[in-house]
C-alpha cells in the first residue's frame, strides 16, 4: 500500500512537468517521436 501512494504523486508529477515545456517547445518531443517510431518499427 505504501509502495501504490508512492506512485501516485510520482507519476503525477512528470506528467504535466513535461506536458507544458513540451507544449511550449517542440524540441523536447523530438526525441519521444524517435522513440515512438522505433518501437513501431521493433
Amino acid at each position: 500500500m505504501q509502495d501504490f501512494h508512492h506512485q501516485i504523486p510520482v507519476t503525477a508529477i512528470p506528467a504535466p512537468k513535461f506536458k507544458q515545456p513540451a507544449y511550449l517547445n517542440p524540441l523536447p518531443a523530438v526525441p519521444f517521436l524517435v522513440f515512438f517510431v522505433w518501437l513501431f518499427s521493433a
